[in-house]
């Protein structure tokens, strides 16, 4: 095609340059063949450009998630956090939604608040499609860290706590060595994703009580040193 459209032009470049007879419906026909062959490679990349498209819109992917709220066309999902709520309202801030319009749903009780899916999907003009929804039905239940890290204490420092319904919950992971303790003895938790549970107490000279707990098991790792 190319070599077609060189050929045509270097036979423009010699009837102008060489001030040869030729005439204007000679000259005519050139350009209508150099016109044509252009818009012929014009439709073949756009073709190609939307089969491009419709593979990549097409490509099918899973993920597993929790499920944070559902209505009529739309699933809204925690893929972080799979399993039950560390906290009232954990997750809404990171919630992804998928169209679940024509899905296949294969669950006891249907799609409802509170269960992991596995979801079935493609991208297309930017929404995820959802083609596939399955569970096991089971909702998942909040997973009390609060209680735990509080319950991990003494009497002592439980009665320092102001209120423990009050605690602030992070999840964290320390790129440097930083040591906690429990037991009298230390542990790195650098790299480890880790809970971080902040309980405000009444020694204002020690300051908060600082536990963390991991994030995989719910156990406690040990107390952050108070200065």
């Amino acid at each position: 095609m190319r070599r077609k459209i060189l050929v045509l032009i270097l036979g423009i470049f010699i009837f102008i340059s060489s001030g040869c007879g030729a005439d204007n419906s000679t000259k005519e026909k050139v350009f209508k063949d150099i016109e044509s062959n252009n818009k012929n490679n014009n439709l073949n990349s756009s073709a190609n450009e939307v089969v491009d498209n419709y593979e990549e819109s097409t490509e099918v992917e899973s993920v597993e998630g929790y499920v944070l709220k559902v209505d009529k066309n739309n699933i809204y999902v925690d893929t972080e956090n799979t399993e039950g709520r560390i906290y009232t309202g954990e997750g809404n801030d990171r919630a992804i939604i998928y169209d679940i319009s024509n899905a296949e749903i294969d669950s006891p009780r249907g799609i409802r608040v509170g269960i992991t899916v596995s979801i079935e999907y493609h991208k297309e003009n930017g929404v995820n499609i959802a083609t596939h929804i399955s569970s096991d039905g089971d909702e998942k239940e909040p997973i009390p860290i609060k209680e735990i890290a509080f319950n991990w204490l003494d009497d002592e420092r439980k009665e320092s706590i102001i209120n423990m319904d009050n605690a602030k919950i992070e999840k964290v992971t320390y790129k440097e060595d930083y040591f906690v303790v429990s037991n009298e003895e230390s542990i790195n938790i650098k790299d480890k994703v880790v809970y971080k549970v902040t309980f405000d107490t009444s020694a204002e000279v020690l300051g908060p009580i600082v536990i963390y707990l991991d994030k995989d098991n719910g156990e406690v790792l040990g107390t952050e040193i108070r200065k």
